[in-house]
């Protein structure tokens, strides 16, 4: 019996995120524990443990989502959900490296691994674009790429951060400047393919950091600034969630003018 590509790629999707979970839960309980090393080395990106919890649960339940299109369309997946997939595996792979290094505290080596997921979700999120904007696509490969992307992409700052380990005023003066340009790394996929669904995504994100500073008291204003930033990615997810609609009345108000100044004309004199 031949196993079809389909079976391959659920196969190893599937062994991919159950060893990359079961590592995340495992360290749960180790000496240190994920917890523990996650707390000791909090840094001016130090986002709310809680928080970030939660958006690991519903990024492994996307994850589970790509499995989707594989079951319902058979021959007729294309080739980039495909190549989704087969990244999305070794995204995974990354993140059991990323937990060993993090949790033995070997720093350097996490923010290099970082580095390795933030490639992975790079990819993932660039070949999610060229996906039509049906249903079934963003549901099953669009929503686990803007996950994996916004997430991958502050990993790599609090990576970075935790490795440095400065905590010098000069450093927490940096940090409440650089916030401003790290959310602004966010600013140009979002504005730049108009996805409201990934400056929702940093706008929860920023909450947490948010949040996670205010509890720790560790670098002034930047709770402040995190909440500020959450703010106004919530502002550009609505506006550019209703840009369409309001493109889309403009197109047919432009459409109907014409036809409204024939029927005013008088007859012809």
């Amino acid at each position: 019996m031949q196993i079809t590509r389909e079976s391959k790629y659920i196969i190893g999707l599937v062994l991919a995120l159950g060893v990359s979970f079961a590592t995340l839960l495992a360290h749960l309980f180790t000496k240190p524990s994920l917890e523990w090393v996650y707390n000791h080395h909090a840094t001016p990106f130090f986002a709310n443990k809680f928080m970030l919890g939660g958006y690991l649960l519903v990024e492994y339940l996307s994850f589970l989502l790509m499995i989707v299109p594989l079951l319902m369309l058979g021959d007729q997946v294309n080739d980039f959900t495909f190549s989704i997939i087969h990244t999305s595996i070794w995204y995974n792979v990354f993140v059991v490296f990323t937990v060993w290094a993090f949790t033995r505290e070997k720093l350097y080596w996490t923010a290099f691994f970082s580095l390795c997921l933030f490639s992975s979700s790079f990819t993932m999120y660039g070949q999610s674009l060229r996906l039509r904007n049906g249903f079934v696509e963003m549901i099953s490969m669009k929503l686990p790429s803007k996950l994996v992307f916004g997430k991958s992409l502050w990993f790599v700052v609090y990576a970075f951060s935790a490795a440095l380990h400065c905590t010098g005023i000069g450093c927490r003066v940096f940090s409440n400047v650089f916030i401003w340009f790290f959310a602004a790394m966010y600013l140009v996929p979002i504005l730049g393919f108009h996805d409201w669904a990934l400056s929702l995504v940093s706008a929860y994100l920023f909450l947490s950091i948010g949040i996670g500073q205010m509890f720790i008291h560790l670098f002034a204003l930047q709770h402040i600034f995190a909440f500020i930033i959450a703010g106004l990615m919530t502002l550009f997810a609505a506006l550019l969630f209703l840009l369409p609609y309001r493109q889309r009345r403009a197109a047919l108000t432009g459409e109907s003018a014409p036809l409204l100044q024939d029927n005013n004309a008088g007859p012809a004199v």
